[in-house]
């Protein structure tokens, strides 16, 4: 891992290159979620998920196309109405363009509920040995073959499509786990485009990697990612796991440690940290709302002298229950803070259609 590689593009050469007329976003779930209303016409809400919550108030101006995979059935009903593949996003104050991609329900379930939410996401959270829903291998290669793999085919072919109107001049960003394979496959048709792709959870050493799953599916991640030119992770920790353990993986690559870079068939890909935030303005925005000062009005009564708040999405990555265990242990700890510590846990159901979130739903401290 000691070798200085040969770049076939500094990271100077490839900053200056980075100017653009068109970005592609490229993400599981899409900023916009249709919907069937009652009055059985086509509705819309914005996006659930940190990922979306994240992109979302930081668009540029530029023309922006976003593609994603059809979650719901609404999805798959707003596809049939778009034009040359294309809907207008639907948002106030947003000019992006959307491709939402189809793929048969089984192929998404097996992408989406098993590899990506119970393989992936718990594996890169250190929890494969906690999670008694974990599947068995045969069905994580059958889920893997069959969902997976197409799904993230499927999305490549969308966005090497969206590249044509435009390739001189076009920049794609995909994001998040569900989309390991992708870069690599869009590289395949558009050598010379400009990817990068931010990984929003953990990236655990290659050691837990090889424990866990088969090798010709690390193999296939660690080759899929390498498609992309910046790759970035949220932690310094994350992209170093990162830069070791390729090379345990794949026999062909060239690692330049002082650039934080890997080197594969002539292919320059920079890791790199960097770490997402909130967006400021958008909080200010929601508190000082209508919405916002309602929910304060409702919170303020249930607040003590002193008050400890938490929000979070209803999962085992979260470790609510442990917070309560916690709060529990103060009290226990200190009898004095009994009535003047207020601990509120304001939890928002998530992935309900798998058992094991649901059972989570369910513990008790």
């Amino acid at each position: 891992m000691s070798k200085k590689a040969q770049s076939a593009a500094s990271p100077q050469t490839l900053s200056e290159q980075i100017h653009t007329d068109h970005l592609i976003i490229v993400t599981n779930r899409g900023p916009v979620e249709y919907y069937m209303g009652q009055d059985k016409t086509l509705r819309y809400r914005r996006g659930e998920g940190g990922v979306v919550t994240a992109l979302i108030e930081a668009l540029p101006s530029m023309d922006t196309t976003w593609v994603a995979l059809a979650m719901t059935e609404g999805d798959r009903m707003a596809v049939q109405q778009a034009h040359d593949g294309l809907l207008r996003s639907p948002l106030p104050g947003q000019w992006t363009h959307l491709r939402y991609v189809t793929v048969p329900k089984g192929v998404y379930h097996n992408h989406y509920d098993i590899v990506s939410n119970q393989v992936l996401w718990f594996l890169q959270h250190y929890l494969f040995e906690h999670s008694s829903a974990f599947p068995p291998l045969e069905q994580i290669l059958r889920a893997w073959e069959n969902g997976y793999s197409k799904a993230n085919a499927a999305i490549a072919d969308a966005v090497s499509a969206q590249i044509e109107r435009n390739p001189s001049s076009t920049i794609v960003a995909l994001h998040d786990y569900h989309l390991y394979l992708a870069p690599a496959l869009i590289r395949h048709h558009h050598p010379s485009i400009i990817m990068q792709q931010f990984i929003h959870i953990p990236w655990p050493e290659v050691r837990y990697w090889q424990s866990h799953l088969p090798t010709e599916i690390t193999q296939a991640i660690s080759n899929g990612l390498l498609g992309n030119d910046i790759l970035g992770f949220q932690t310094k920790r994350d992209a170093q796991n990162f830069l070791e353990g390729v090379p345990a993986l794949l026999n062909d690559v060239d690692v330049d440690v002082e650039d934080a870079a890997i080197v594969r068939q002539s292919h320059r890909t920079l890791v790199r940290d960097y770490p997402i935030s909130i967006s400021v303005s958008d909080e200010r925005r929601i508190i000082h709302s209508a919405a916002g000062k309602h929910a304060a009005q409702y919170i303020r009564p249930l607040l003590g002298e002193q008050s400890i708040m938490r929000v979070d999405r209803i999962e085992p990555t979260k470790n609510i229950v442990q917070g309560f265990q916690a709060y529990e242990y103060l009290l226990e700890r200190h009898p004095e803070l009994y009535e003047k510590v207020t601990f509120l846990a304001f939890l928002v159901p998530s992935r309900q259609a798998l058992f094991i979130y649901r059972r989570y739903r369910e513990s008790r401290i």
